[in-house]
Order: structure tokens, then sequence, then C-alpha cells
């Protein structure tokens, strides 16, 4: 039997809430850009915390994963394509 009392974890925690510190980074990198986040994580002189160091390189991270998807998609669709194109040759001129 379960009881009224007991609470579960259901994982929602992990949402990014609209005024915390890690959503005030997200906009500030996205205001900024990826060529300048990057350009600022690189140089060591940049005196920014390491808070700000580590929600950054996420960002950047997740960024650079969805834009290799996406390249990665253009790639196989232009294999397709191109097969496609290939074969539609071969069977014209058999």
């Amino acid at each position: 039997m379960s009881s009224p009392d007991i609470e579960f974890d259901l994982g929602c925690t992990a949402r990014v809430q609209a005024d915390s510190p890690e959503a005030r980074c997200r906009r500030e990198c996205e205001s900024l850009g990826l060529g300048r986040v990057r350009t600022l994580l690189a140089d060591p002189a940049h005196a920014a915390t390491p808070f700000w160091r580590q929600q950054a390189q996420g960002w950047v991270d997740e960024r650079l994963a969805r834009e290799g998807i996406w390249a990665f998609r253009v790639v196989v669709a232009g294999i397709v394509g191109l097969s496609a194109g290939i074969v539609l040759v071969a069977l014209t001129a058999w």
C-alpha cells in the first residue's frame, strides 16, 4: 500500500528556472554569441567566476553539439541526394 505522505522525486528539478543564475548566464551567453563566449573562455586573464565559466562551457558544448547534429544531417541528406541522382542517371542511360 502506498501512503499519500510519500513524495517521489521524478527528476523535475533538472529544469532551469527563469530567474535562476543558470538562466541569467545562458541569456548572457546567448546575447554575446558563440564566438565571443569561446574567446572569453579561452582567455585566462578574463576575470569570470568559476560558476560562469562552467555554465558558459556547458552552453558552448550544447550549441556545438546541436550544430554538429545539423551538419551530420546535411551531409547524410547530400549523400542520399547524390545517390538518388546517380541512380536516376544510371536508369536513364540504361
